[in-house]
């Protein structure tokens, strides 16, 4: 990862006490917090639910959130991403629990083992979110 300086900010990540971290993807693996800046407080190593939701019409939606119930919530009540919105969930599964730094490529690694399961035209997540290419 390039890390860039501007003016007293320097990008990269840190720890809570404002130390720069040097192996963040070594370090995410312990699980402890981890922040974009030194004054940052959102912690972006939060516990992380990556779930799959088996929608009407059998398609299939890999999601990721830090507040798994309420995402839930959200996906059954019209409120969560344009997929659920279109395709009305069934049942959601949580399917793996990672350190939020990871979560993107988990929950790309999951849409892509689902996308070989079920097809391109059934499942989405991840890079794959546009709901317009999903059809009835």
């Amino acid at each position: 990862m390039g890390y860039y300086t501007m003016g007293y900010y320097t990008m990269g990540y840190y720890t809570q006490s404002g130390k720069k971290i040097h192996n963040p993807t070594a370090y995410a693996t312990t699980g402890a917090p981890m922040y974009k800046t030194r004054y940052d407080s959102n912690n972006i190593n939060k516990p992380t639910s990556i779930y799959k939701a088996e929608l009407e019409n059998g398609k299939k939606y890999i999601g990721k959130t830090t507040q798994f119930e309420k995402r839930c919530y959200q996906h059954f009540s019209g409120q969560g991403s344009r997929v659920t919105q279109k395709f009305k969930p069934k049942h959601i599964q949580e399917v793996d629990k990672v350190p939020g730094y990871f979560a993107d490529s988990v929950e790309q690694e999951y849409t892509e083992k689902y996308i070989d399961i079920y097809g391109y035209d059934n499942v989405r997540g991840g890079y794959y979110t546009n709901s317009k290419t999903l059809h009835c």
